[in-house]
């Protein structure tokens, strides 16, 4: 694996929705991932994830455990040699900026 994106949610199913449409988009030179760690939203997020994104990975926090300790959820799951973190109302533009990043 290439690159890992994680993203860490909090009820924002809208903002996380546009990004991920975005990035499930572009396909890659490399191989990719995208991590959605939900810290404990009580709301739609996790089921829209699920039902639209089925090759996004999920990972629930039961209790909200902060930005720091969501995130680093993300990163313990994440097998990428490069990791983006990501807030769901980030939208990567142009898929050529990452490939630039990457192969830079």
């Amino acid at each position: 694996m290439k690159l890992s994106f994680v993203i860490l949610n909090y009820k924002t199913p809208h903002h996380l929705r546009l990004c991920l449409e975005r990035l499930t988009q572009y396909t890659f030179s490399f191989p990719s991932e995208i991590i959605v760690v939900d810290n404990a939203s009580g709301d739609t997020s996790l089921h829209m994830v699920q039902s639209r994104f089925p090759t996004v990975r999920c990972i629930t926090n039961e209790q909200n455990i902060g930005h720091p300790g969501g995130i680093n959820r993300g990163l313990e799951k994440a097998q990428g040699e490069y990791i983006a973190i990501l807030n769901p109302d980030i939208i990567v533009r142009k898929q050529h900026d990452i490939e630039n990043m990457i192969h830079y």
